[in-house]
């Protein structure tokens, strides 16, 4: 399994699991569904999230993906 990192702060993120679940999100996203959530317990993951979201979607398929803590869905 992928093992969990620390920010320099001490939140826990996990990289391969973040790809993964953008990459489905992705996937979801090319079948036609509006808009996908994806559902993390830590703020560092979905700050994560958001960053491969930005970095590798157009702005109008990244607002299709909505990477968020458990709190604000």
């Amino acid at each position: 399994g992928s093992v969990p990192s620390r920010t320099d702060s001490g939140p826990v993120y996990n990289v391969p699991q973040a790809l993964l679940c953008v990459e489905l999100a992705k996937q979801a996203v090319a079948q036609g569904y509006g808009r996908i959530g994806i559902i993390s317990a830590y703020r560092a993951q979905v700050n994560l999230m958001k960053k491969i979201v930005d970095d590798t979607f157009s702005e109008s398929d990244a607002k299709k993906i909505l990477p968020d803590t458990v709190h604000k869905f």
